[in-house]
């Protein structure tokens, strides 16, 4: 039985191996270009997931700086509810003292100052008289002074009040300008989970 030749010529086999050997080397460049958009990716997203981890750690920072600026604020306030307190003290006080003079005043003035005149009647020797003049005008004095002790006081009090209530308003601002800046980390906190997200999708795509 005559068996019937076959149309594949050498030539023929030339060509196919040729081709083939061309498919091959046209795969082995699209391997190598997932291996390199892989590499990028994976590279991007621990890139991203670094600056992810730092913003996080910057956020921390700053939450806790204005927690402690808080706590001052709130310190501040009680030192100004006790330093009000103790000012309306003293008014009081100071009311009462000044009071006390004025009655004083006004019953030696109603009596044609009588302490004096009692003074001269009372007094059996010059020596006594200087002696009871000495303690009455001591007495006024004292009470004077009195008056003047709980006017400083009162003063040193209400500067230190106005110092608490300037400082109060320093650490206001500072905590108002920290809350900005939390809101804008928030924001960044947010876009760069975003970006590590779409990374992380991507990466897993190539893989």
């Amino acid at each position: 039985m005559q068996h019937k030749r076959s149309n594949f010529s050498r030539r023929d086999a030339v060509r196919l191996a040729a081709l083939t050997g061309s498919s091959v080397l046209w795969a082995q460049p699209a391997a190598a270009d997932t291996t390199t958009e892989l590499s990028s990716a994976q590279a991007q997203l621990a890139a991203a997931e670094s600056q992810l981890g730092a913003i996080a750690d910057e956020y921390e920072v700053l939450s806790q700086q204005q927690s402690a600026t808080l706590d001052d604020l709130d310190a501040v306030e009680t030192d100004i509810e006790k330093v009000s307190a103790s000012i309306a003290d003293t008014e009081v006080r100071l009311a009462d003292k000044q009071a006390l003079l004025s009655q004083s005043v006004a019953d030696d003035y109603k009596d044609g100052n009588r302490g004096v005149v009692d003074l001269v009647l009372g007094s059996a020797t010059i020596e006594e008289f200087i002696s009871g003049l000495y303690y009455y005008q001591k007495v006024t004095a004292e009470q004077e002074r009195l008056i003047r002790d709980v006017q400083d006081e009162h003063a040193q009090l209400e500067s230190e009040r106005d110092e608490l209530s300037r400082h109060r308003e320093e650490l206001q601002e500072v905590s108002r300008l920290q809350a900005e800046q939390l809101e804008a980390m928030r924001d960044k906190q947010y876009e760069a989970q975003q970006l590590v997200d779409g990374l992380d999708a991507e990466v897993r795509d190539l893989l």
